[in-house]
């Protein structure tokens, strides 16, 4: 998952100085925000606000300044509590259940 705060600013700045982008970024942008807007970005050097990066999917949410972290320790909770649920009642069914 994806959170970024209200200031940041996201894109493939490499491309204006006429570098190509490093770890795979122009590879994974375009299954990320779809073909067409990859190309955009990689043809225009477009650099995105949050909002932005969140209305075309690139980041899954833009929040307040300062409080991305809170954010993704937030959506990590949620997740480890529906994993522990998952893990009880697989746990419970397991024993239950004759060989």
């Amino acid at each position: 998952m994806r959170i970024a705060g209200a200031k940041a600013k996201l894109g493939l700045p490499e491309l204006s100085l006429a570098v190509i982008p490093g770890a795979g970024g122009t590879q994974r942008l375009p299954t990320i925000v779809g073909v067409a807007k990859a190309k955009e970005m990689i043809y225009l050097g477009s650099i995105l606000s949050a909002d932005k990066a969140a209305a075309i999917s690139l980041v899954n949410e833009a929040v307040e300044d300062g409080h991305a972290v809170d954010r993704a320790v937030d959506l990590a909770r949620i997740m480890i509590s529906k994993v522990i649920k998952i893990t009880f009642l697989l746990a419970t069914d397991s024993y239950a259940t004759p060989f």
